[in-house]
């Protein structure tokens, strides 16, 4: 089976999205499948180079960080600055990697697999007679509805399942897996050393990039309050991103700066020492349809406060292995923070619940077995 994964932030940014097809590919290939994959630059160098796939790079404009710096703009004209270049720097690189497609004019290929871009699966399933599958990394808008049925078929899970089976019932679930033997219990003394935190301090870990959607301002204001009652507590940022200087400037601000750690991008093996060198995980995401990051810090045994949005209630029940919260109530989320950061064996008990769902639950493994059943179904059908 000769797989084609078409992914525009690839080569840019590493999210949850590109995480999920990489790990993909790569269960695919233990399977004994070709795997190749398209995606774009920057006109002057590649961010994130895939090392593991054959890859071709589109070059093209990189329009998205204006949508991520004005997307929480009071001002309505910065927003539509935003969202317009989200669009055109969409619209670009699908026109861009179907002319690339097309001029290559064979296609030893069985199935192409494209993240979140319907047109563009039309294009080719259309122009180019190739079959084409979509996997939506959430919801899937109304401006998409127009493309559903114009190429092979969908995949997705979490929220983005539940809006994609309204426009296609037969749309795939595959969850996402996480590798169990990286992402594991344990400690990292190296990590709290390095950072000089003590090992009965109480460490709260986030990872993701520093966008807007993932909402960090209301982290750093509701852990800032939580401080006031504990002390003997630090909040550790793995990733970078557009507002990495205004939260800096907010964690200065606030007179926290002994308290917040900024890490950067950091590669997996040094992300699972964070985990483990961490007591709680957080998130405060606008909006996360299934993310991956729950699932790693699943694995590696902790409990979890997230907000309620997206298909995160898919992954955490509410007291039982973490908390959720209201995206709007910050007194909840310092709640929740300073009721796990005082008690161990609440921490342990929902540690293990999460390591139970991920053993019964979630598997590369078992994901890849289930997409590629698809295509070998769609294979035999062309």
């Amino acid at each position: 089976m000769k797989i084609t994964f078409i992914n525009r932030m690839m080569g840019i940014h590493r999210g949850g999205g590109e995480f999920f097809d990489l790990n993909l590919a790569k269960a695919l290939h233990k399977k004994g499948c070709e795997i190749t994959f398209i995606t774009g630059r920057r006109f002057f160098k590649i961010d994130h180079p895939v090392m593991e796939f054959p890859t071709r790079y589109i070059r093209s404009p990189y329009l998205r960080w204006l949508d991520y710096k004005y997307m929480s703009s009071s001002l309505r004209p910065l927003r539509s600055i935003g969202g317009r270049s989200s669009i055109l720097d969409r619209r670009i690189f699908e026109n861009m990697s179907f002319r690339k497609l097309a001029k290559d004019k064979v296609f030893d290929v069985d199935v192409i697999q494209i993240c979140g871009f319907p047109r563009l699966a039309s294009l080719i399933n259309c122009g180019l007679n190739v079959p084409t599958v979509i996997r939506w990394p959430g919801p899937p808008s109304s401006w998409t509805e127009k493309w559903f049925g114009t190429y092979t078929a969908n995949i997705a899970n979490g929220a983005a399942l539940d809006r994609a089976r309204e426009l296609d019932p037969n749309s795939l679930d595959v969850p996402p897996g996480v590798d169990r033997n990286m992402f594991k219990p344990g400690r990292a003394s190296h990590i709290r050393s390095k950072y000089k935190i003590s090992e009965t301090s109480t460490v709260l870990l986030f990872v993701g990039r520093l966008i807007p959607i993932k909402n960090i301002e209301f982290l750093i204001s509701s852990f800032s309050n939580a401080l006031k009652l504990v002390p003997d507590m630090y909040l550790i940022l793995v990733g970078s991103g557009e507002q990495e200087t205004q939260l800096k400037n907010l964690v200065e601000g606030t007179r926290i700066s002994d308290k917040v750690l900024f890490v950067g991008n950091q590669p997996q093996s040094s992300v699972a020492d964070f985990y483990k060198a961490s007591d709680i995980f957080a998130l405060t995401s606008h909006y996360d349809n299934f993310p991956n990051v729950i699932l790693e810090s699943m694995s590696s045994g902790l409990p979890i406060v997230a907000t309620n949005v997206g298909g995160i209630h898919y992954q955490i029940k509410d007291g039982l292995n973490g908390f959720l919260v209201d995206p709007s109530n910050k007194n909840e989320y310092t709640e929740a923070i300073v009721t796990l950061a005082t008690n161990s064996a609440l921490r342990s008990r929902m540690g293990q619940e999460n390591i139970r769902s991920i053993v019964s639950t979630f598997s590369w493994d078992n994901s890849a077995e289930k997409v590629l059943g698809l295509y070998e179904a769609i294979r035999s059908h062309t």
